[in-house]
């Protein structure tokens, strides 16, 4: 129950926090209540004389305490579980946008893998493009004829 009080928002928590303080009020009256009901019980039970009115009178003091405990308890439940409702619901939407993030991101990477596929093809064969103009230079160079313009080459590539 800590982590889901953890989960929930500030004013989710005021909200809750206000609740228990009016059912604390409430109960506080209540046992005010009771003890009224106690003090007149007691006054009766002494000038009743009989111990089996005094049980009697009794009786109907624990039944009010514990129909409060019961109610006390019931709301207590009901409270726990529309917290554990609240926090399995976060969890749902969590893991939601968490599959939609991966989904995203499988996406994306997907896409770069593919432009940088074709990008590292088009630099092969613009490598083997120019690997073959050099081969053919280098063929243009070693023929006889061309030994002097192969020169030029070389000297303006150097610079």
């Amino acid at each position: 129950m800590d982590k889901d009080l953890k989960r929930m928002s500030r004013s989710e928590l005021v909200e809750i926090i206000y609740q228990y303080q009016i059912r604390e009020k409430e109960l506080l009256k209540e046992n005010e209540e009771l003890k009224e009901v106690l003090a007149d019980r007691r006054i009766r039970i002494d000038n009743a004389g009989s111990i089996a009115e005094a049980a009697l009178s009794l009786s109907g003091i624990f039944e009010a305490a514990q129909d409060a405990a019961d109610q006390y308890l019931t709301e207590l439940r009901i409270a726990s579980s529309e917290a554990d409702q609240m926090a399995q619901q976060l969890v749902i939407e969590a893991q939601n946008e968490a599959n939609r993030i991966r989904k995203e991101t499988a996406r994306e990477c997907l896409e770069m893998k593919t432009r940088t596929e074709a990008a590292c093809s088009q630099m092969r064969q613009k490598i083997a493009e120019l690997l073959d103009s050099q081969e053919n230079l280098k063929s243009l160079l070693q023929s006889g004829g061309m030994q002097e313009q192969g020169q030029q080459v070389e000297q303006e590539q150097q610079e």
